[in-house]
């Protein structure tokens, strides 16, 4: 589903994974095949992908604050989601 958090902020939900570790899985599979065969006609910096469960969604959902958010992911899994700079 698409959710939008503001006039050039758009959200694409995707559901259904098992567990958190699928969804990483999903990510990385994404991540990886955006740029060629997902959205290619989309330039890098105008999108990125990141993991939310539904509690933290409906929260986002209210605040839109996707920069707090991502930098929660950077808290929790620096790994995969390094602090912005």
């Amino acid at each position: 589903s698409q959710l939008a958090l503001s006039d050039t902020t758009k959200m694409m939900v995707i559901h259904g994974f098992g567990d958190a570790s699928a969804a990483m899985a999903y990510l990385d599979k994404a991540g990886n095949a955006a740029p060629r065969e997902i959205i290619p006609w989309l330039p890098a910096n105008k999108y990125f992908f990141i993991v939310i469960d539904d509690q933290n969604l409906e929260i986002l959902k209210v605040n839109k604050d996707i920069p707090l958010y991502k930098k929660f992911l950077s808290v929790y899994a620096p790994d995969k989601f390094p602090a912005a700079k």
